[in-house]
């Protein structure tokens, strides 16, 4: 199979792939990708060196992460790039890059996280803080279980439905 679309290689071994590429003189070389696609995932295979892309972003956010990260590794900014450093966080954020990430566990805990922030910079310190964060901290651990208790829940039901079907196929052997 000859294939441009990531997902049809995700379930792969390495020796089940080959890259191929032309060189300058157009001729055609094949070779094993460097890394198994299987566990990579969608933006995994697109950056390695089965299809070479640098990112998967849009032109717009790859430029405000590359902006961002160089003001980053300065030590200190001057109140000017301290300014556009802010613009750019806030344009991120606005993409959802504060917050977003594919275990969505985790991409609940960081939204619930930075809610948490902006209520922990209106209080002071002290007892309320103490009381605001613990507060939060058991709406997480309580979301994050009423998520695992429906997932254990469409788990069941769908080993349920197989195990039906495997009868329905014996009963009908």
């Amino acid at each position: 199979m000859v294939t441009h679309h990531p997902l049809a290689i995700a379930e792969l071994e390495k020796e089940q792939v080959q890259v191929m590429w032309s060189d300058s003189e157009y001729q055609v070389h094949a070779r094993e990708p460097a890394d198994s696609p299987k566990g990579m995932g969608y933006a995994g295979i697109l950056t390695s060196d089965m299809f070479g892309l640098r990112t998967t972003l849009d032109n717009y956010s790859e430029r405000l992460l590359r902006i961002r990260r160089k003001f980053s590794e300065k030590e200190v900014l001057t109140s000017i790039q301290q300014a556009r450093l802010e613009k750019i966080d806030a344009a991120l954020e606005q993409l959802g890059f504060s917050t977003a990430h594919w275990d969505t566990e985790y991409s609940l805990y960081l939204r619930v996280r930075k809610e948490m922030e902006r209520d922990v910079l209106s209080v002071d310190s002290g007892p309320d803080l103490t009381r605001l964060r613990k507060i939060r901290a058991q709406e997480i651990v309580k979301r994050i279980l009423e998520s695992e208790k429906e997932e254990q829940k469409r788990n069941e039901q769908s080993a349920s439905s197989e195990l039906e079907q495997m009868n329905e196929q014996w009963r009908e052997e």
